[in-house]
């Protein structure tokens, strides 16, 4: 609500009543959107007057069906009933106002609903920030930073490209080309990541957070797993160019305005398969930890421990399960969590009906991803 101009908040507080029919109401357009509209509106009521629009109630119960004219000048339209000091004097037809805007700006219209809608849920590729922690790809870094600049500004431009063919083409390019330049920064970094992942001993079992391991040459040394994966593995590059891999993709879909199921399954596919390599990467790490819970387990229910001891392995062992559940969940939140935009677009791009209002010259769209009215 604090992102609507000061005159439309200033409308919802003398009315509240308008927080019913619109719960979460996002700002739709720009104002090229708002004045192909405007003018199409226009075209069929004259110039807009406050109470040219209104919501049509039925009864709990009702068929919702109106009355549709079979003769005369307004044959084939719905109506309403005319008043006359205080008497019913006629009816009058009501027109679809769809029926009198184009297709391709119904499209645009909902190509910017959508983007508009997940506002929230997409905020993170406004934020792509140039920041990359691994050393190793300052080499590449004037890549890196125009791979963000592109995928901020294709971003902030959806709104304009849903009314420019011309400007849609152009940065539909730039972000699949974006996409190749990303993905191969990604394979160098995903080659890293298994580098880095060498420098977890070589044994059966993991301890949470830390435990002392044997090297190939029959020395112990501590091994801290807890910092390891949070403060290296789950900062690698790696993952962020995951984030920007999914970003342009994002990107791409609202761009070609292709909402298909094949379409959409195309780029999951191609996403999915990235971070299943990621996770295979770290696979065997994840599951030293599992084996040592089994080990740690089985040591527990040793019948000729004492209570005590009993207890303290007990403790262990929790501490050791939750500890894995943490770091796995922290791995699945640094892909899965990247693919619930995607999921939320084809949610929005999927859903059969759409109420737009236009308040005090604003169009606005209720926040689908919070309540879908």
């Amino acid at each position: 609500m604090n992102d609507l101009p000061q005159s439309v908040i200033s409308i919802f507080n003398d009315h509240p009543e308008l927080q019913k029919i619109i719960p979460h109401p996002v700002q739709l357009t720009d104002h090229a959107l708002l004045d192909s509209v405007t003018t199409a509106l226009s075209k069929v009521y004259g110039k807009l007057q406050h109470d040219d629009f209104y919501q049509v109630m039925f009864k709990n119960g009702s068929s919702q069906d109106l009355l549709a004219l079979k003769n005369g000048e307004l044959a084939g339209f719905l109506t309403t009933t005319c008043v006359n000091k205080g008497k019913f004097s006629d009816v009058a037809g009501l027109k679809k106002v769809n029926d009198a805007l184009s297709m391709p700006l119904l499209h645009s219209m909902l190509n910017v609903m959508i983007y508009r809608s997940l506002k929230a849920e997409l905020s993170y590729i406004s934020h792509i920030v140039t920041d990359i922690r691994n050393d190793q790809i300052l080499t590449r870094q004037a890549i890196f930073e125009r791979i963000n600049e592109v995928i901020i500004d294709c971003y902030h431009s959806i709104p304009d490209a849903a009314l420019d063919e011309t400007l849609r083409g152009i940065q539909l390019t730039r972000i699949i080309k974006n996409s190749d330049d990303c993905f191969e920064l990604y394979v160098q970094q995903r080659e890293e990541l298994k580098t880095l992942i060498k420098q977890v001993p070589q044994c059966h079992e993991l301890y949470y957070p830390a435990g002392s391991y044997q090297d190939g040459q029959g020395y112990y040394s501590q091994f801290n797993i807890e910092n390891f994966f949070k403060f290296k593995v789950l900062n690698h590059s790696v993952f962020s160019l995951f984030e920007r891999m999914t970003a342009t993709k994002v990107c791409e879909l609202l761009l070609s305005e292709n909402y298909s199921e094949n379409n959409y399954t195309r780029i999951r596919r191609q996403l999915v398969k990235i971070a299943g390599e990621i996770r295979e990467c770290l696979t065997p790490t994840i599951s030293k930890l599992d084996s040592a819970s089994d080990k740690m387990q089985r040591e527990s229910a040793d019948q000729h421990i004492t209570r005590h001891e009993e207890s303290i392995r007990i403790e262990a062992l929790k501490r050791q399960q939750q500890g894995a559940e943490l770091l796995r969940g922290l791995l699945e939140e640094k892909l899965e969590g990247k693919l619930r935009g995607l999921e939320l677009l084809k949610q929005s791009s999927a859903k059969g009906e759409w109420s737009v209002f236009l308040l005090n010259g604003v169009l606005l769209v209720n926040n689908g991803s919070q309540n879908n009215a």
